[in-house]
């Protein structure tokens, strides 16, 4: 999601992964998976392995996963389900 990247500066890092803080009252914390996953492959360079130190992250972090193809992800969706799922961290993916 370099998009995101670029058009946004970070607020912060949760456990040394760079974060975008949205809202003023009710915030949510923005983490895009790349980044977060950046830090297990240089650990593991397997798939299960690496979903499930994300999943146990997660987890630790109080986040919710977004994921969608390009045509279908709205950052706004997924500010959203967030806060229906009583989180305040989403890991986005864009699947494209």
């Amino acid at each position: 999601m370099s998009w995101y990247k670029t058009a946004q500066a970070y607020d912060g890092t949760i456990d040394g992964v760079p974060y975008k803080k949205y809202g003023d009252i009710a915030v949510v914390n923005i983490v895009d998976l790349l980044d977060k996953l950046e830090s297990y492959m240089q650990e593991v360079n397997d798939y299960d392995e690496e979903s499930k130190l994300m999943k146990q992250w997660a987890e630790q972090h109080n986040a919710y996963y977004y994921a969608k193809p390009k045509d279908i992800f709205f950052m706004t969706e997924a500010i959203d389900e967030t806060k229906k799922n009583g989180k305040n961290v989403v890991i986005v993916e864009d699947m494209s």
